[in-house]
């Protein structure tokens, strides 16, 4: 196996060339073989930053064409490359991330965030003959985000200004429940206790709030939006009285479940720093604690996506 430093110069090359020309089979394998070099952690940590300049010039290109050719009726063959293109590059650059502060701010220094953004904002509108290759890209690229908000505060403010509300409320509302449950893990990652006021401020913050608990109905399997439910949103009584008086009235119960699952593991002394403040229920109609088992047991924290 080559050091880590000839590889690295190689891949310095081999980038640079990608960039600014016309994109081809062997440029995947390309990016395939980066995605596999930083599985390693020795790579990772000694990564140059030519290597990502470079990487976010690929990312920036493709965004550009992607967009460009969704106006122009491309051949499936040529937008299907670009897709895979890009959904490697965010294979990339979520594995780059994993454990790494040093690159998780190198590539939000560098302005992976709203390259990143932009081309997860085009990708649901995409018209492709098979829609899974979008979806496939837009899978890694919010699995990138959340590697990217994992234990680093200021990317998960940069994340949050840029995706909120309206990103994070596509992304939890997409047909394809896989991207609604890294959505939601991005989501958990990113939230805080001001971040959370900011949910009561106006309608459009509050629907974020309502969407959440809609995906907790759909998904009732998904630990990622029961924590936001439970470890965040039940902090604030402003905030849970304004979702119920705006929820339908499925939603409302499955509300109520999580409060009374939640009450639950308080009165076993399971759950640490996550009180329902007392007197919110007091006018709501009781529900069976046996309602809510389904939500239970839940993950202590959230977990940095990488590729098997």
């Amino acid at each position: 196996m080559a050091a880590p430093s000839e590889n690295m110069l190689d891949f310095e090359t081999e980038l640079n060339e990608m960039s600014g020309g016309a994109f081809t089979q062997n440029h995947l394998q390309i990016i395939q073989n980066l995605t596999k070099a930083f599985r390693e952690q020795d790579f990772r940590a000694n990564a140059e930053k030519t290597v990502f300049q470079n990487l976010v010039k690929v990312l920036t290109q493709l965004s550009d064409e992607i967009r460009a050719l969704d106006q122009q009726s491309p051949a499936a063959e040529s937008m299907r490359l670009r897709l895979q293109l890009t959904a490697e590059c965010f294979r990339s650059q979520r594995n780059a991330a994993v454990q790494c502060a040093r690159n998780q701010c190198l590539m939000r220094d560098l302005g992976f965030i709203p390259v990143s953004l932009t081309v997860l904002e085009a990708l649901p509108g995409l018209q492709v003959e098979n829609a899974a290759w979008p979806i496939e890209a837009l899978r890694c690229g919010i699995q990138f985000l959340g590697n990217l908000a994992v234990g680093n505060q200021v990317c998960k403010d940069d994340i949050w200004k840029h995706c909120f509300p309206r990103l994070f409320l596509d992304l939890l509302d997409h047909g394809d429940e896989k991207t609604a449950a890294y959505a939601s893990m991005v989501l958990y990652t990113c939230l805080d206790e001001h971040k959370v006021q900011q949910l009561v401020q106006n309608r459009e913050h509050q629907e974020l709030a309502m969407r959440v608990i809609s995906l907790c109905q759909r998904q009732p399997e998904l630990d990622w939006a029961v924590l936001i439910v439970t470890q965040h949103f039940l902090k604030s009584s402003a905030l849970v009285e304004t979702m119920f008086v705006g929820l339908e009235h499925q939603e409302r119960v499955t509300l109520l479940e999580l409060i009374t699952a939640q009450l639950g593991e308080e009165e076993e002394g399971a759950v640490e720093g996550c009180r329902v403040p007392p007197g919110w229920l007091a006018s709501w109609p009781p529900i069976s604690r046996s309602a809510a088992r389904w939500c239970c047991p839940w993950p202590p924290s959230p977990r940095p996506t990488r590729r098997p």
